[in-house]
């Protein structure tokens, strides 16, 4: 396995929460717009999930890779 594919494995919450507030922050003007600019949801919500498929299906394909590995680390992580 590459270093790329386990990357996800080796975050820490608070690295996964800032990659992932990274990532609705970039991408809130085109697949959030409907989200209230003022509302931070943590990644460790299940309301996350709704806002990665979100972000996956309507932003590039970089996005959609890094909606993947958040989604992998949230399977591992959050119970």
């Amino acid at each position: 396995m590459s270093p790329t594919n386990a990357d996800h494995e080796n975050l820490t919450l608070e690295e996964a929460q800032e990659r992932f507030k990274h990532l609705t922050e970039t991408h809130r003007n085109r697949c959030l717009w409907f989200m209230n600019p003022s509302i931070s949801i943590d990644i460790t919500r299940p309301d996350a999930d709704r806002i990665l498929d979100q972000i996956a299906r309507k932003a590039p394909r970089s996005a959609w890779m890094e909606v993947r590995k958040l989604k992998k680390w949230r399977l591992q992580h959050i119970r």
